[in-house]
């Protein structure tokens, strides 16, 4: 499978055409953990021409990954936790002048997003891919969950269409803006991450992942985001037609992908 999926990547994307559209351009994740997979893929081919491989997307944190800089959390926390107050911020700058940064985030729209945005209206980069859903249906309140996560995506997808790249006639436009729909999810979401928060309101969370629930969040995203000038990438579809294929494409969660 890892040999199939590899020569496939190779010969849709050449390894220096791909470098050439990036060249001197900065590419920002915001996501979870699959976001993380994304970011450190596209850091592994930048660096060696090669896709990611399933233990090095499973970890998570570290200090540094081909020779990229964890600037905060992770590793760097000192209380160690996997629970909603997580973060991770990660970097890497190339001598081809491509950075790619990587910013942890579990809700489409809080504090901690809205910082991360006030910072790119300072370094504004020029493609911005996104991610959020699992985390905003069910580790929060799951009384409107989806009503509060809808108006999340809006206030973030309102924030990332009035930045503005610099460019050389002063007027600048919008970055490339792009949305992934989260991947098909057959699990407890409790298993997806070591979750050791506790609350004495048994109904405070809804660990139980419904594929229905998903397919309506992805379906509502592809409809809404094009009006802010989002490009979205529907995984959700794509990935479910590779479930069949659970055991060798998927971990048992089937949300990571898996190329060993």
């Amino acid at each position: 499978m890892a040999e199939i999926a590899e020569d496939m990547l190779r010969k849709l994307y050449p390894y220096n055409r791909g470098l050439e559209v990036l060249v001197d351009k900065t590419i920002a994740f915001l996501g979870d953990s699959v976001m993380r997979g994304m970011y450190k893929d596209m850091v592994k081919f930048i660096k060696t021409g090669d896709i990611l491989k399933a233990s090095e997307s499973k970890k998570k944190g570290e200090i540094s990954f081909h020779d990229d800089i964890l600037v905060y959390g992770g590793d760097k926390l000192a209380k160690k936790t996997n629970g909603k107050e997580f973060r991770e911020y990660r970097v890497i700058k190339c001598d081809n002048g491509i950075i790619v940064k990587y910013h942890y985030i579990c809700r489409a729209f809080n504090d901690h997003v809205e910082s991360i945005i006030e910072n790119f209206m300072l370094d504004p980069p020029d493609i911005v891919v996104v991610n959020s859903c699992l985390w905003d249906l069910h580790r929060y309140e799951k009384k409107s969950a989806m009503e509060k996560f809808k108006d999340n995506v809006l206030k973030l997808a309102e924030a990332l269409s009035k930045i503005r790249v610099p460019t050389l006639k002063g007027e600048g436009s919008p970055p490339l803006l792009i949305w992934t729909t989260t991947p098909p999810c057959e699990c407890d979401v409790a298993i997806i991450e070591d979750f050791t928060e506790v609350t004495s309101d048994p109904d405070a969370y809804n660990f139980t992942a419904q594929i229905d629930e998903l397919n309506s969040a992805n379906i509502w995203l592809q409809q809404m985001l094009p009006r802010f000038s989002f490009n979205v990438i529907d995984l959700g579809t794509v990935m479910a037609k590779a479930i069949q294929y659970r055991e060798v494409v998927f971990f048992p969660d089937t949300i990571f992908m898996n190329f060993e």
